[in-house]
Parts: structure tokens; C-alpha cells; sequence
């Protein structure tokens, strides 16, 4: 494989990733974890690396895979949020943007060439992407909603009533319970989508090898909202890291309504407030998303996407959307 011109005292190259504890400045969120990696690619994940003097001082992990007979880069299944992780070191603002420009565009550089796109959604501790920029990547934003933590009736007091009202109804009809079974969850969650004639695009393996071990290491946790005869019908799941609690997943029975899904994100909104947490919704698809996050006394932050796309995957998707626009699929 290729590799990039060696700076003065400073290197990268892309190697498999390790399953070695890095320091926290380099493990910036849950995502970043080897073990989070590990599960969520069963193994098959990799990583580009840049050090100074020996010492390393930023990461970048990501996925190879192969799309439409071309090869892509990516992030794993369930990982919402991804990017590169940057020892910014001592200094003022200025010298550490400036490194942290430096140390980005190295390991970008380091990335390997691939015939397809690549694509990565950067955690909210990167605030910019003009490293990316440079080196040819395009940028989209995408917002999340942030819940910062606070008394519960301060956090209570913050809400719509309308979002009030509606949790105060749920909680007269249905109960909270965690549900440690990560099959019964998924089978909830794939059997609801087949309901709605939707498609799964998850890799369920790796997923539930993810839940298994948030929950092993208490770091994720199923809540699951019970009817009166002790039956599903909602349920979501959310993982937390030492600064974040994120919303990742979620289902509901076809006849439920909003209700209990809404009582289930603010007892997890109490539990991450309880530890000093700030409760991510992890992205907003559309208006309606943002909405109904807002909902919840929420502050709307972005979180940056970058992509970039060779000639030859540009007209594959081309192709491909022509296609399904004249066969109607």
C-alpha cells in the first residue's frame, strides 16, 4: 500500500487497528473505542495514525467495504458519530488549531485509495473541516439536539407542554422496565419494520455483539415501555461514553403512538442528567425530527459530514438512480 510522505519527526500510515487502551484525548467518544470498533465490524475495522516524536498524537478510524463492485470507506454499523480523535497539545488557540489542521490533514493523507466514495459523520468535538476541505472532501451539515444536564425539574420546566402532556399520559398507561436480552429487543425491532414493509439496513450480528457489550460494560442500556398485560410497546436503546449519553435506537409496536417512546428519552434524559452527562439525540433527519427533539428543551448543534466520490463511483450512482427512475423502483 501507498503511503504518504514522511514529515520531519512526524509520521503516519495506515495499519490495522490495535485493540490497545489509547489516553482519552485520543478516544474522544463511545465510538472511538477499540472494543466499540471491534464489535461493530467484527473485527474487520482499521485505522490511520499520525505521531510526533514518537508519540501518538491523532487517529482516524474507519471501514473498508465494497459498494456497487467498488471500494468505499465508511464507519461501522451503529456508529452514529466518528471522525478524527487529536491530541491538540499545549499552547494557545492559535497553535493548536494550527496542529490540529496539520494532524488531520496527515491522517487524511494516510487514508488508503479506494476506487468508490468516502464518507465519514465527525463527532462534535471536530469544529471544523478545512483539512478535509483541502484534500478534496466536500461538507454537509446535519444537526443534533443537546439536552445539557440540570435539575429534573429544571429539565421537566424546559419542555413543551404538549411534550409534557404527552409523556404524563404514557406514564399512566405503560411501565418502564430495562430489558438485559438483546435478541428480544432486535427481534422487536426487525419484527416492527417488517410491519411497516420497511428494510433493515443494519448488520445484526455486529449489533447485537455492540449491545451485548454496552451492557456488560454499563455503558448501554435497553429501557423498554410495558402495556397492562406486560406486552412491548415501545422500546430504544442508548449507550453513554464519560461525557455523553446518546439516543440510538428505537421501536415501536405498529398501533403505538408517540407516547411511549417520548416517556422512555426523558427517563433516559434524567439518568444522563443524574451523571453530569449531556443527552445527545444523536442527529436530526428531517424537520420533523428536529421538532420533536426541540420538544424536549433541547439546543440545536451541528455535527459535520464529509464525502468524497471518485469519477467512476459518481456515474455508478448516477446509473443507479436512472435506473430506478425508469424501472419505477
Amino acid at each position: 500500500m501507498d503511503r504518504p510522505v514522511q514529515k520531519p519527526q512526524q509520521s503516519t500510515g495506515e495499519k490495522p487497528a490495535k485493540p490497545e487502551a489509547a489516553p482519552d484525548v485520543l478516544v474522544p467518544t463511545i465510538f472511538h473505542e477499540s472494543w466499540w470498533l471491534d464489535k461493530a465490524t467484527a473485527g474487520r475495522y482499521r485505522q490511520v495514525e499520525a505521531s510526533l516524536g514518537g508519540v501518538t498524537v491523532g487517529r482516524l478510524p474507519y471501514v473498508e467495504f465494497r459498494e456497487a463492485g467498488l471500494t468505499c470507506i465508511g464507519m461501522p454499523t451503529l456508529t452514529h458519530f466518528l471522525g478524527p480523535a487529536i491530541d491538540y497539545g499545549p499552547g494557545n488557540s492559535t497553535t493548536r488549531q494550527l496542529r490540529g489542521l496539520s494532524i488531520v490533514g496527515d491522517l487524511i493523507a494516510a487514508l488508503p485509495q479506494v476506487s468508490g466514495g468516502a464518507w465519514l459523520k465527525l463527532h462534535g468535538g471536530v469544529t471544523d473541516t478545512l483539512a478535509f476541505q483541502e484534500a478534496g472532501f466536500r461538507t454537509d451539515v446535519q444537526f443534533t439536539t443537546e439536552v445539557a444536564p440540570d435539575a429534573e425539574d429544571v429539565l421537566w420546566g424546559r419542555m413543551r407542554d404538549k411534550t409534557r402532556n404527552v409523556i404524563r399520559r404514557a406514564q399512566e398507561r405503560f411501565t418502564i422496565e430495562e430489558d438485559s436480552d438483546p435478541g428480544r429487543f432486535l427481534a422487536f425491532y426487525v419484527n416492527n419494520l417488517r410491519l411497516r414493509g420497511l428494510r433493515n439496513s443494519y448488520d445484526m450480528a455486529c449489533v447485537k455483539s455492540v449491545i451485548e457489550e454496552c451492557i456488560r460494560r454499563r455503558q448501554g442500556r435497553i429501557r423498554v415501555a410495558l402495556d397492562n398485560h406486560g406486552g412491548y410497546n415501545s422500546a430504544i436503546f442508548t449507550v453513554w461514553d464519560r461525557k455523553t449519553h446518546y439516543y440510538l435506537m428505537s421501536t415501536r409496536a405498529s398501533d403505538a403512538g408517540n407516547g411511549a417512546t417520548s416517556m422512555l428519552l426523558w427517563d433516559a434524559i434524567k439518568s444522563a442528567a443524574e451523571n453530569n452527562l449531556v443527552f445527545d439525540f444523536d442527529g436530526a433527519r428531517h424537520g420533523a425530527d428536529a421538532r420533536f427533539f426541540a420538544g424536549f428543551g433541547g439546543v440545536f448543534r451541528p455535527r459535520y459530514w464529509v464525502w468524497r466520490s471518485s469519477p467512476m463511483h459518481r456515474a455508478v450512482g448516477l446509473l443507479t438512480s436512472l435506473f430506478k427512475r425508469v424501472s419505477g423502483r
